[in-house]
């Protein structure tokens, strides 16, 4: 960050800072007294156990009971923090489209003050919509500290993917607002983590726990689906990103192609976490069937130019016309398991008559 903008931030901060230790008085202070500091409730994430027979749709918020929940708590974020949460959060800054996705699907709209331009876009997160409700839209992968400072957040929620997102949470950390880092999405594990971290940030456990038995009953119907398949599909995924990239263990969507039934061309290559990957590439993997991402947008010209390669034909999924679009919003998030149902369909079509 330049010495102008440290400049316009600093102050802001301090003023923040002053207010969470309650040296500036004001209407609706949130300091905690000594007597309701002892009784901070401690939740690691995985205290939550899953609510069996609870289902969920991607495009609304997950139904849940609600459960007594009590505030102040202590929350162990995904960098390992232990982070003290004086009340219920009623103003949510989601700084990432993943974090927003998780928070707008199981809270109120009106409790979320902030998301990043892209919780926006439809290609990629299921709460677009609510997303576009939410009046103060920041940064996208570099949000601005003192705009967000200036909407008094309660609570903020950020996936430290990029380094701006890691430098604006370490000016954050000196505010004294309550930060919740999550680390990454790239397992299924890791998925269920973060869900458990946010929605007990905010105060919303038992629907974290219902999205979580969601995704174990909907992955665990479609393992019975593809168990009988006598032939395993090679399956390849590619994304337009950086002129193609492809996934490798490591990613989440390596992991999905392995619980839809099949195996992931790209591991004999091998290629770790998400990759580059040409057309030279494809033709010695020679998957049965080949996943395109729908995410076009940096690289609109992509999926043709691919197609349009003489090698291509060489291939066996474009010889069998088993080559299909995969939708980006279903290969990364909390909704990642619908991309499993739909990548385990086109593999195995015959398993879902």
């Amino acid at each position: 960050m330049n010495k102008k903008l440290k400049g316009r931030v600093w102050p802001m901060l301090v003023v923040m800072l002053l207010l969470s230790l309650g040296l500036i008085a004001c209407g609706d202070s949130t300091t905690t007294s000594p007597a309701t500091t002892s009784a901070v409730t401690t939740l690691a994430a995985t205290s939550a156990a899953p609510i069996a027979n609870t289902t969920a749709s991607a495009t609304t918020s997950v139904a849940a009971n609600s459960s007594a929940v009590s505030f102040p708590r202590t929350v162990v974020d995904g960098a390992g923090r232990s982070v003290t949460i004086p009340k219920k959060p009623e103003r949510i800054a989601a700084l990432t489209f993943d974090t927003a996705e998780v928070v707008l699907q199981t809270v109120e709209v009106s409790r979320v003050i902030a998301v990043v331009k892209n919780a926006q876009d439809p290609t990629i997160t299921y709460a677009a919509d609510k997303a576009k409700l939410v009046p103060n839209i920041t940064g996208q992968t570099q949000p601005d500290p003192e705009q967000v400072v200036a909407l008094k957040p309660d609570l903020i929620v950020i996936t430290l993917t990029h380094t701006g997102e890691q430098d604006f949470a370490k000016l954050i950390d000196q505010a004294g607002i309550p930060l919740i880092k999550i680390d990454n999405w790239d397992s299924v594990e890791q998925v269920k983590k973060n869900i458990t971290i946010l929605t007990q940030a905010v105060g919303e456990d038992a629907k974290g726990q219902a999205l979580i038995a969601d995704i174990d009953k909907r992955i665990g119907a479609v393992k019975e689906k593809v168990a009988g398949a006598k032939n395993k599909v090679r399956a390849l995924a590619v994304n337009p990103i950086a002129n193609g990239l492809t996934p490798g263990p490591g990613a989440l969507l390596h992991e999905m192609i392995g619980l839809a039934g099949g195996i992931n061309a790209a591991e004999e290559l091998g290629i770790k976490k998400w990759s580059p990957i040409d057309v030279e590439k494809i033709v010695k993997a020679n998957p049965d069937v080949l996943f395109i991402s729908d995410l076009i947008a940096q690289n609109p010209n992509f999926n043709n130019d691919l197609l349009a390669q003489p090698a291509m034909a060489k291939i066996k999924a474009k010889q069998d016309n088993r080559i299909y679009t995969l939708s980006s919003k279903d290969t990364f998030g909390a909704y990642f398991y619908i991309g499993v149902e739909q990548l385990a369909k086109q593999m195995y079509p015959d398993s879902f008559k």
